[in-house]
């Protein structure tokens, strides 16, 4: 990294600092609206502090989107055409068929 690069992001640090926090409250604001708008109304439950929407969403993070690296996009293999898929479905096709649709999918999804 240049000097340059390392100067902007010390110019950065305090923005970062204050702005980080502040979108995090408002994210939990607008969980604790939605909920209190919504789901008394709907099923019948009670509102939500500003501290049991922001466990809500620690409990959400944790049972729906775990902590994973790389920003929790899981690799799978796709099964029309990374060798995961059933050769049932390519039964009736030819080797020259099966090829063209492999190598039409292959930069869909792999």
């Amino acid at each position: 990294m240049n000097y340059a690069k390392k100067e902007k992001w010390k110019k950065m640090w305090p923005l970062l600092i204050v702005l980080v926090p502040v979108l995090i409250y408002l994210f939990i604001c607008t969980v604790q609206y939605l909920w209190n708008l919504l789901m008394p109304e709907i099923f019948g439950l009670g509102t939500l502090t500003f501290w049991q929407a922001a466990g809500v969403l620690l409990l959400s993070k944790l049972l729906f989107g775990g902590f994973k690296s790389g920003g929790g996009k899981a690799k799978v293999k796709c099964r029309c055409c990374c060798g995961g898929g059933n050769s049932e479905e390519f039964a009736d096709l030819s080797e020259e068929e099966i090829e063209k649709f492999k190598s039409k999918l292959k930069h869909r999804c792999c």
